[in-house]
């Protein structure tokens, strides 16, 4: 990606993920939230985005794992590999991410009912 050189826009913005089991889904940057199990979801070209807390909560009664990470177009980055969740548990990622045009948030669920809220910046210079 080009550093940006005219006009753009920065905007706060969240998306879902509901009811992911045991799959994969990468979270969506168009406003409109993911459908569970599909993985194709990129940022898109000329967009930076800045992931400012993700939640991820288990509605099932039973302990669960889940895994998250960054597909950057080649390789698979894990930045959450196998992380316990407890039944009726909340787990918070409060670190700051950078995404560029091509890369995949990916979340992965071992089994069961999990929800994932993402808040980020979406940095437009389309």
């Amino acid at each position: 990606m080009a550093i940006p050189s005219g006009s753009g826009t920065e905007v706060l913005y969240r998306t879902t993920i509901n009811g992911q089991a045991a799959d994969a889904t990468s979270f969506r940057w168009d406003r409109t939230n993911a459908t569970t199990g599909t993985e194709t979801y990129a940022v898109p070209a000329l967009h930076i985005i800045t992931v400012v807390s993700i939640f991820i909560n288990n509605i099932d009664n039973d302990a669960r794992e889940f895994d998250l990470l960054i597909n950057d177009g080649a390789n698979d980055i894990y930045l959450i590999n196998d992380q316990a969740i407890g039944g009726d548990a909340t787990f918070i990622l409060n670190d700051r991410l950078v995404l560029v045009a091509g890369d995949k948030l990916i979340f992965r669920a071992s089994a069961g009912n999990l929800d994932a809220y993402c808040s980020f910046i979406d940095q437009d210079w389309s």
